[in-house]
């Protein structure tokens, strides 16, 4: 199996069972402990500087050792984007099997973070909404996986 293939399965597992994990614990109502969901990007960056920069001494596609930056990036986005839609199944199968108040009661934990900052009820809501847009776990891994991508590759290519 490809490099970036596995890593991008080991990448998207290892996200699916920390979020069970936050749901099973129930961190993610809690305020303060929600935070701990980030450790997700770390995984992230993780297994894609290690599934990186095991792709960048395969041999490329000339038969040489080594890839060039452009051919990495291909290789980070192709782990990035099989994790990613590990990532939105295993969400989906979260939201709507596991938790299916998850994004009530993930609301509820930022409106009471907000609320204690003294937010007025017109900004939480504002907030609330404009939070919503980007609560996608496609959006959010890609991105992630682009920007490491990008400096993984500057890292790892062919020189």
């Amino acid at each position: 199996m490809n490099t970036s293939v596995k890593f991008g399965i080991y990448t998207g597992l290892s996200v699916a069972v920390w979020t069970i994990i936050m749901g099973y614990t129930g961190w993610f109502k809690d305020p303060i402990l929600l935070n701990l969901f980030w450790v997700v990007v770390i995984f992230q960056f993780v297994l894609l500087f290690i599934g990186m920069k095991k792709s960048s001494i395969e041999v490329n596609t000339n038969g040489e050792s080594g890839k060039s930056y452009t051919q990495l990036i291909k290789d980070g986005l192709l782990i990035t984007i099989i994790a990613g839609v590990l990532i939105f199944l295993s969400s989906i199968f979260f939201t709507t099997v596991l938790y299916p108040e998850y994004f009530s009661e993930l609301h509820e934990s930022y409106r009471q973070i907000l609320t204690s900052l003294g937010k007025s009820e017109i900004e939480i809501e504002k907030l609330l909404e404009e939070n919503s847009r980007t609560q996608t776990p496609f959006l959010q891994a890609f991105l992630t996986g682009l920007l490491g991508s990008a400096i993984f590759s500057a890292i790892f290519r062919k020189r």
